[in-house]
């Protein structure tokens, strides 16, 4: 994702960056599986320690005490440096990592409303996501690239895109949380009746017609990159795009056909387990993965004669 760089800090501070990104991807990775194949609390005879100790959730937090770990490793570099910019964007995101856990283990322990836990853990992980990255952009330590082509339409796209992604990303969240898991949780001829209602809520309509924009955006992202002769990073756009558009028919799908969310169970038929468990999983990785390559993409076009903005 990141660009090779010569001066010692700078060298740190992408390695450092780079393993981030991979524990974030790693933590997301899981946290979606224990979502869809773990057994929460309730269905463990409401033992919170049972959970706790599970191997996927212990997995779970150990990525996630690394991400913090990394976090402050990013932070006291920073600072022994004086990047300044890197050094409060850093900041943020470790608060926002500590937000996320704090959200996990409220949700894990019974404190508060769980809904509201899981969304806090969610939405706080995605900003730590999107402050870091925008911490590496503060820094100028990505190394010179050479587009001879204008780059202020692309960059413009770029944060438009990465935009449209975090609002994708958050109102996905509510709407699974507070509105869609009622629903869903219901048999499959009670859910198709209840699906008229929620497609038409505010929330629905505003994840609705952002991931239409998103999928336009990334669309026409790609399509100027190859305009400006910038063919590698276009051949990432169309990755984007595909894993965009992946994601968004299979949401389409589920509210025509509804899928219970039931927790995995070892009888149950192939087919059924692929619709309520494993497409959405392959789907919230793809998405997240696409927002990862958008990233690259942008660290790409930003490095070409930004100035240094230590």
């Amino acid at each position: 994702m990141f660009l090779p760089v010569d001066s010692l800090p700078d060298k740190r501070i992408i390695q450092l960056a780079a393993v981030q990104f991979l524990l974030y991807f790693s933590t997301w990775l899981v946290g979606i599986y224990i979502n869809g194949f773990e057994p929460s609390p309730a269905d463990v005879g409401g033992s919170s320690v049972i959970f706790f100790l599970s191997p996927p959730v212990i997995t779970h937090v150990v990525l996630g005490a690394s991400t913090a770990a990394v976090g402050i490793a990013l932070l006291i570099i920073g600072w022994i440096y004086k990047f300044r910019k890197f050094v409060l964007l850093s900041g943020l995101s470790l608060a926002s990592i500590s937000i996320a856990g704090t959200g996990g283990l409220s949700y894990v322990f019974g404190v508060g409303n769980s809904d509201l836990n899981s969304m806090i853990m969610a939405g706080s992980f995605i900003t730590a996501v999107y402050l870091t990255f925008i911490a590496i952009l503060n820094t100028g330590l990505v190394r010179r690239i050479q587009v001879k082509k204008d780059t202020g339409l692309l960059r413009n796209f770029s944060i438009v895109t990465l935009t449209l992604f975090y609002l994708v990303f958050v109102s996905g969240m509510y709407l699974n949380l507070f509105v869609a898991s009622a629903i869903f949780s219901k048999p499959p001829e009670i859910a198709r009746q209840m699906l008229g209602q929620m497609v038409t809520t505010p929330t629905a309509l505003i994840h609705e017609f952002s991931g239409g924009v998103l999928l336009a955006s990334v669309i026409s992202f790609t399509l100027v990159l190859f305009s400006k002769g910038l063919k590698r990073l276009a051949v990432r756009g169309v990755v984007v795009t595909l894993l965009v558009t992946y994601s968004l028919l299979l949401g389409v799908i589920e509210n025509i056909e509804p899928a219970t969310n039931a927790v995995f169970n070892p009888q149950a038929g192939l087919e059924s387990l692929m619709i309520s468990e494993i497409a959405p999983l392959l789907s919230a990785a793809g998405f997240f993965v696409a927002i990862l390559i958008s990233m690259s993409i942008v660290l790409r076009l930003r490095s070409a004669g930004s100035p240094d903005q230590r």
